[in-house]
């Protein structure tokens, strides 16, 4: 079903994310998972108004995985995921807020939104 919003034709890509999360899966998180970024561009407009997109990010039935993956297995997709969505945001301008069990809950500024429509 994905396929049809995802474009599995970047193979150079595909393989870049493969061997990332590789690696993450055999040495840990290799990104910063601060999100201190999206305090700072909060600070920034907390006396002023500002059109944000907020986006909520997580795992399909990631509670049935729980139940039927091992908890080590599990933390590790939990993980990759976080990891992997955080590097595409940051990618387009945005910032991510909240980390929040499978879940990753971002921010976009909307002038960045329009230049870096998908």
């Amino acid at each position: 079903m994905a396929e049809r919003w995802v474009n599995f034709t970047n193979l150079p890509l595909l393989e870049q994310t493969r061997a990332r999360v590789t690696k993450t899966l055999m040495e840990g998180i290799l990104l910063n998972m601060s999100t201190e970024e999206s305090k700072k561009l909060l600070k920034r407009h907390v006396n002023n108004k500002t059109n944000l997109v907020i986006m909520f990010v997580d795992i399909n039935n990631s509670t049935e995985m729980s139940l039927s993956l091992p908890a080590n297995k599990f933390v590790l997709l939990v993980q990759c995921f976080a990891q992997e969505i955080s590097l595409a945001v940051l990618g387009y301008g945005g910032y991510v807020f909240k980390y929040e069990g499978d879940a990753v809950i971002v921010l976009f500024q909307q002038n960045q939104t329009a230049r870096n429509r998908v």
